[in-house]
């Protein structure tokens, strides 16, 4: 019976239209995960962070502790992002890098992002797509990946 249920899953046909729109929702929050790894420069913080444990008793250390848990689940998470990009074709991962993970690229329009790969409108967004679908396979194991009904 398990085998059953395991063929019909592996079998399913993926909805490539909403597994796009979920992965590119999901993309959408590498920049606010990466601000997130930073903690601020700040001395009392730093202080209180030594040799990953975190030292105090209660109150500003307890803000603190929850500081470098964001802090750290934001980095892990980071880290899974970015393994699952690895497998994404080159110039797919190209595209994906300039909308959705270099800064610099922030706000600019799809037609510089385009220009400045040396490729056309059309053909930047054909690799977005694909690089999406690529990206949401790759990840967690398929986590972003929409199934037809």
């Amino acid at each position: 019976m398990e085998n059953d249920i395991f063929s019909t899953w592996i079998f399913q046909e993926i909805d490539k239209p909403e597994t796009i729109k979920n992965a590119r929702e999901f993309m959408r929050k590498y920049r606010s995960l990466q601000a997130k790894t930073v903690l601020r420069a700040d001395p009392q913080r730093s202080s209180l962070y030594i040799n990953g444990h975190i030292r105090g008793n209660g109150g500003h250390s307890d803000k603190v502790s929850k500081a470098v848990l964001k802090r750290d689940k934001a980095v892990q998470e980071i880290k899974e992002i970015d393994e699952a990009l690895l497998t994404v074709e080159e110039e797919c991962l190209q595209a994906l890098k300039l909308k959705y993970v270099n800064f610099k690229y922030e706000g600019v329009s799809e037609k510089e992002m385009a220009a400045a790969l040396h490729v056309s409108l059309k053909d930047f967004r054909s690799y977005l797509k694909r690089g999406l679908l690529q990206f949401a396979e790759a990840y967690k194991a398929g986590e972003l990946l929409i199934f037809k009904e």
